[in-house]
Order: structure tokens, then C-alpha cells, then sequence
């Protein structure tokens, strides 16, 4: 069986129907899935986490673990925001994304962040293409190791 990597979707979610929600969604089906398609990734957000074990523990242990996580800073949510410095703090392979049109806060600012688009079929597409660029360069430099990679993309 081919080893499967799992990307960890760290995202505000919002309460189900609520405009939060359907745009977590939109994140996740129309940017996230397709652009890791390709790449053998095992896609995971928090609410679809199938366990019988205390939420947080899952999430911090995807956040730990995963080989790759996907932040959207979109909202500044701040549950968001500690996950992604938790993610920081283990130096493994996260892609910082938010919504064109929004701002960084000062602390994260530094660090490249994917401006994505959703408002149209090919802005959409444009954003999973520069999704799969990145993540087309941490397959190429192998950068999944077990051990903290130090690279913060």
C-alpha cells in the first residue's frame, strides 16, 4: 500500500449554513482538494475529524503530525492563528493563505501567503495553480521529512 500523506486544513469553519461555513467549504472544495489532487494528499479539516477522542487533542495532533497544513488566515479567526503558530513552532511544511483584499497581521506578514480568489471560475483556477506551484517545490525538494524541516513556506 502507497504511504499517504495527509494535509491538515487549518481554516476558520463558522457554524453550519453561516457565511463562514460555505466559504470554509469553498476553500476546502474548490481550492484545497484540487490543488493537492495530484500529490497523493489525504485532505483533513477539523470538522470532518472522525473520532471518538477530544477534539482539541485531534487537532493538535493533526497540526503536529501532517506533512503539510493549509492556513487560511482569512477572518484573522483566532483559533486559526494558534494553530498556525503551533504549526510554525515544529518548522514542518505550511502554506499561509488568505483572501485577496484582506490584510496580514504585522506577525505573520513576513511570510509568503498565498492570495487566493474564489469570486470567479478563473481566479479560482489561477489560485489552485499557484497552490500547486508550492507544493510542487516541497515535493521537489523532499521537504516531508519525520524531523522538522525548517521550512516555513
Amino acid at each position: 500500500m502507497m504511504n499517504v500523506k495527509t494535509c491538515f486544513v487549518i481554516s476558520p469553519i463558522g457554524k453550519e449554513k453561516d457565511d463562514v461555513r460555505k466559504h470554509a467549504d469553498a476553500f476546502l472544495k474548490l481550492l484545497v482538494e484540487p490543488a493537492l489532487s495530484e500529490f497523493g494528499f489525504r485532505v483533513v479539516r477539523a470538522d470532518q475529524i472522525a473520532s471518538s477522542s477530544v477534539i482539541t487533542n485531534d487537532i493538535v495532533e493533526y497540526v503536529q503530525q501532517s506533512e503539510l497544513c493549509l492556513v487560511d488566515l482569512t477572518f484573522h479567526n483566532p483559533n486559526v492563528f494558534y494553530e498556525c503558530g503551533r504549526r510554525h513552532e515544529n518548522g514542518r511544511p505550511t502554506i499561509q493563505l488568505i483572501k485577496k483584499g484582506e490584510s496580514l497581521p504585522f506577525d505573520v506578514a513576513g511570510i509568503r501567503t498565498i492570495q487566493y480568489d474564489l469570486s470567479d471560475p478563473w481566479t479560482t483556477l489561477e489560485s489552485v495553480n499557484v497552490i500547486k506551484e508550492f507544493v510542487r517545490q516541497l515535493e521537489v525538494n523532499k521537504l516531508y521529512g519525520e524531523k522538522s524541516s525548517g521550512a516555513s513556506l
